[in-house]
């Protein structure tokens, strides 16, 4: 699978937690936050290592990796105000719809224009080995986290 089939099958995941959280029972949001919090974390270092970067060096595309990385630290701030609050919060619910928003807004226009004006610059064979490195980068992160949790 390409960078962008990858990308894809992710956003599906985060989709899917995220429509549970919103439909789920107080008790439940939080710890569904809690694992939203970890697939985010991992995906959105690994986009940025893989995908962001590689966007970076080619002119036509530097745009969308900058905005990219904009949208990944908006989310990353609203992410840690959610998690500083209790779904039974009033505020809560309003902050995790503007969140909610701001990820549907990011993965449409990542899989849209962001991933289209990676199509017209990368051949088909960058694109899978991206895919290929994608999948690498999550796998490192994820082996990093469960390291820190041995060691701590």
């Amino acid at each position: 699978m390409n960078i962008g089939e990858k990308l894809h099958r992710d956003h599906e995941l985060i989709k899917e937690l995220s429509h549970q959280i919103q439909s789920g029972q107080k008790r439940s949001q939080e710890k569904l936050l809690g694992e939203l919090s970890k697939l985010l974390d991992v995906h959105m270092k690994a986009e940025e290592r893989i995908f962001y970067e590689r966007l970076m060096d080619i002119h036509a595309t530097k745009f969308y990796a900058l905005e990219g990385y904009e949208e990944h630290n908006l989310a990353k701030r609203v992410l840690g105000e959610l998690q500083k609050l209790s779904p039974r919060e009033d505020t809560w619910a309003p902050k995790f719809k503007v969140f909610n928003e701001l990820l549907e807004h990011h993965i449409k226009e990542e899989e849209g224009e962001f991933y289209e004006a990676a199509k017209e610059h990368l051949d088909e064979d960058e694109l899978e080995e991206m895919g290929e490195q994608f999948e690498n980068e999550k796998n490192r992160n994820i082996a990093r986290k469960i390291s820190r949790r041995k060691a701590a």
